[in-house]
């Protein structure tokens, strides 16, 4: 069996995990039984991106003259074991 595919989120640096979480939510149901998190360390819910140390290096990127959007920041979804339904 295939892997699912990777799912691609803009973002805006105002928006705080919780309200990127809500526009995830269609393409997961079970959004809110996951940890998020970005170099091991888990993400505060209420916090923007930036406030979560969860950098935005395009302006490093175009200095070193490399494609922005091949270099995006990973937040990765950790299944808790929660037993939530719906």
């Amino acid at each position: 069996m295939a892997p699912p595919p990777l799912l691609l989120v803009q973002v805006c640096s105002e928006e705080t995990l919780a309200e990127i979480l809500e526009r995830y939510l269609p393409y997961n149901s079970h959004a809110c039984s996951y940890t998020w998190k970005h170099n091991g360390a888990s993400l505060d819910m209420s916090k923007t991106l930036s406030e979560n140390n969860v950098p935005d290096d395009d302006f490093k990127l175009q200095k070193l003259r490399l494609d922005c959007d091949l270099f995006t920041p990973a937040i990765l979804l950790h299944f808790n074991d929660d037993l939530t339904e719906g």
